[in-house]
């Protein structure tokens, strides 16, 4: 009887086995379409088998038990491919980050497609041209202050557009921060669960791995990410190869603001000083951006590259020069650290990492270029030869202009006390040529439009014998672009009754005081009377070699974007390349993301293959468990038919 009614439990060891494989599988087919589901398979034992005997050549093993029961639900994944899809998900999402910026960039400077910016600058041109026909023409006159006028708005509205932007990229990195550190909570909450209930060893917490695992997923679009899960089922997580979970809480990504432009700045609270100002910043902006060095992973990255540190500018005022300690602790000059004291400056070493800063500044270098050339063609400049005018300004006060050996030239006004000291940008300045005449003598003449840009040895003055004079026949000529709050020359009277317009030059501390973006504007007087223009000479004739040299500064070859470009182009060809090395940027960003999304689907259609949910398997799995049940009810059946034949027949 014994025996009889332990193979009943035999029997129904295999129904409830079957009957929980079915749960199993039918589990696993309502959930085939869910995001982040992982496939649960059964694992079957043997449930309490006792050997009676052994096997010999002539016998079966001969045992006696309980029949089967669920060994493990088995939650299958592959760390191995995991870990190799969140890696390229990860790079994806940095170059698609990347190609997003850069094509919006484009769309900035071709204006979606409406190309004002080009029409600007070549109607400026082309009012130029007009201008050579007939300088003395009011028409020509007010269509080149009219073309100017529009062509700064122009410069203007794109550069703020740039800045706008970098700002939305500003607030992408603060959201993406914020979900950063929301996941990182929630997977370490799930971590704890997975702890509780497996912790028993009966259960596995399959719907919790399930959704932690889709959160690390995630995860890995923001930035680098490691994971480490121990026995009890705790996943460590590294992100940026620092501790985001660890045993005892989730880290907290904090962010820092800059005070000047509100950029922010994501870094680890936990490792950070803040009293002290000694911060330790997520994200090595400073390392070579390699899959050679796993540096080229997440959108976050991509976001604070692509809007760089600042609002880029041209910084004609320190390039080449040597970094000093001023440099460093100037608010405009940031960009340099204490390790780069005493090394060369180049801007675009800098600004080549941030593609918004980059051509930033390469717009500002644009207009810099035209409103240098212009200005040093209206109102030109040579070398005193002297080191030193010192005399009466137009307001009584006695100002003293010096020249320092490094060509840099300071200010000081003995009546006020105020002192300044200029850095000695190359100038536009003119080139003593001598001429044969047909005798062959030499005749010497000062040919101020033929240019060259150079540091001067002395200090800069108006260049009274080659200047133009406007309609007023006034002394200094009038510059079509004007500072803000900066007049191109200090008039001196010496002692010895001598004047002289001395040059103000730019100040690096001074934004006001540079010919960049947002710092010029069109002279007032010349805007509201533009026959205040210089067009005429001396003896009051029209002075058409300005307007020519004028006209053809266009065509002028000198221009190159950036210290690895060597083929110098003119003024219109320097917008078209800047388009087009944005665009050609742009195509480099989306092939390597659409590599690297291909890679990534690849990695994850491989993955599935182990995780994911098979429609037509699960059905067959199905039909062989309903079968496998439908067996054991039919051995039950068996069983309990023989059963009450056996107690029928004592009777």
């Amino acid at each position: 009887m014994a025996n009889g009614f332990g193979t009943l439990y035999i029997g129904q060891s295999g129904l409830q086995s079957a009957q929980n494989a079915l749960n199993t599988t039918a589990n696993n087919l309502a959930n085939v379409d869910t995001k982040g589901y992982v496939r649960e398979q059964v694992i079957f034992a043997d449930e309490n088998y006792r050997k009676i005997k052994d096997v010999t050549t002539r016998t079966n093993m001969q045992q006696s038990g309980l029949g089967v029961s669920i060994g493990d639900v088995v939650h299958i994944r592959d760390i191995f491919l995991d870990k190799a899809f969140r890696q390229e998900t990860g790079r994806a999402s940095y170059y698609n980050t990347s190609c997003e910026v850069t094509d919006q960039i484009q769309d900035f400077l071709q204006e979606l497609d409406g190309k004002e910016f080009k029409d600007s600058l070549e109607e400026l041109w082309q009012a130029f041209q007009e201008y050579e026909k007939e300088p003395e023409n009011t028409t020509n006159q007010n269509l080149v202050v009219e073309k100017t006028e529009l062509f700064l708005n122009r410069c203007d509205s794109v550069y703020k557009d740039l800045q706008s932007y970098q700002e939305n990229l500003n607030d992408q990195v603060a959201d993406s921060v914020t979900k950063i550190n929301e996941m990182a909570k929630d997977i370490y909450k799930y971590n704890l669960e997975i702890q509780k209930v497996e912790s028993g060893k009966v259960e596995t917490a399959m719907a919790i791995r399930d959704a932690r695992d889709a959160l690390i997923d995630d995860l890995s679009t923001y930035g680098k990410v490691e994971v480490e899960e121990d026995a009890t089922g705790f996943a460590y997580i590294k992100f940026e190869n620092i501790d985001l979970i660890g045993a005892d809480r989730a880290y907290t990504i904090e962010l820092r603001k800059d005070d000047t432009t509100g950029f922010y700045t994501p870094y680890w609270k936990h490792l950070s000083n803040i009293p002290a100002d000694r911060y330790q910043d997520v994200f090595n902006l400073d390392a070579v951006i390699s899959p050679e060095f796993n540096s080229d992973i997440g959108s976050v990255k991509a976001l604070l590259l692509a809007r760089g540190n600042e609002y880029g500018i041209n910084d004609h005022l320190i390039n080449e020069d040597i970094i000093t300690q001023d440099d460093i602790d100037n608010d405009l000059l940031k960009r340099y650290k204490q390790e780069d004291l005493g090394k060369e400056k180049h801007p675009y070493s800098d600004l080549k990492r941030s593609a918004i800063m980059e051509v930033q500044a390469e717009i500002s270098h644009l207009l810099r270029k035209i409103v240098v050339t212009v200005n040093d063609n209206m109102s030109p400049l040579k070398e005193s030869g002297l080191q030193t005018i010192t005399g009466t300004a137009e307001d009584g006060s006695t100002v003293t202009f010096t020249m320092a050996n490094d060509g840099s030239f300071s200010y000081k006004n003995d009546t006020t006390g105020e002192e300044h000291k200029f850095t000695s940008n190359e100038s536009l300045l003119g080139k003593v040529k001598q001429v044969k005449d047909a005798s062959g003598n030499i005749v010497e003449e000062v040919d101020f439009y033929d240019k060259e840009f150079r540091k001067p040895a002395s200090l800069l003055i108006l260049d009274e014998e080659n200047s133009s004079y406007g309609s007023d026949k006034t002394l200094p000529p009038r510059e079509l672009f004007e500072r803000y709050g900066c007049e191109r020359y200090t008039k001196v009277t010496t002692d010895s009754g001598k004047v002289y317009y001395v040059y103000n030059g730019e100040r690096a501390d001074n934004p006001s005081t540079q010919y960049n973006l947002s710092r010029v504007k069109l002279n007032e007087d010349i805007k509201n009377q533009a026959a205040l223009m210089p067009t005429y000479r001396k003896d009051g004739a029209v002075d058409r070699r300005l307007s020519e040299n004028l006209a053809n500064a266009w065509d002028i070859k000198d221009m190159t974007i950036g210290e690895d470009d060597t083929t110098p182009c003119n003024i219109n060809g320097f917008f078209d390349k800047l388009v087009v090395r944005v665009g050609n940027r742009g195509s480099t960003y989306q092939k390597a993301g659409e590599t690297l999304t291909n890679s990534s689907a690849a990695l994850d259609k491989k993955r599935q293959e182990t995780i994911g949910v098979s429609s037509d398997e699960e059905l067959t799995k199905l039909i062989k468990y309903q079968s496998a049940y439908n067996a054991s009810s039919r051995f039950i059946t068996v069983i309990s038919e023989m059963t009450e034949l056996i107690v029928s027949g004592l009777k």
